[in-house]
């Protein structure tokens, strides 16, 4: 039984239930309170509103892709800390060329 289903097979019959299919984390969704700045709130309302979405759904987004870019960040430092001098300041050297090119 898939965990919805299990939750409400639980609250229609007050028994707890197993869950025998686990689902991905990303599908599971909880309920959470938190506080925000009010003109916070205001401004993922109205961006909420403005791409027709729920104002959650869009805070759910910012955090995931946020969290995704902390990841992707955490992975190149790590990369980073396994070259040696050599290999650094080539890459260093190689990107300064990259920014001349793009800004002439």
């Amino acid at each position: 039984m898939k965990l919805k289903e299990a939750m409400k097979e639980a609250k229609r019959s007050r028994k707890p239930q197993q869950v025998t299919e686990p689902e991905p984390m990303s599908d599971v969704k909880v309920s959470v309170t938190i506080r925000l700045d009010l003109d916070v709130l205001n401004k993922i309302k109205a961006e909420g509103e403005k791409r027709a979405i729920p104002y959650q759904t869009l805070i759910n987004s910012i955090l995931k892709q946020h969290g995704d870019s902390t990841e992707a960040l955490a992975k190149m430092i790590e990369k980073l800390k396994n070259l040696d001098v050599d290999q650094l300041m080539e890459r260093v050297s190689h990107l300064e060329q990259s920014v001349e090119l793009k800004h002439g």
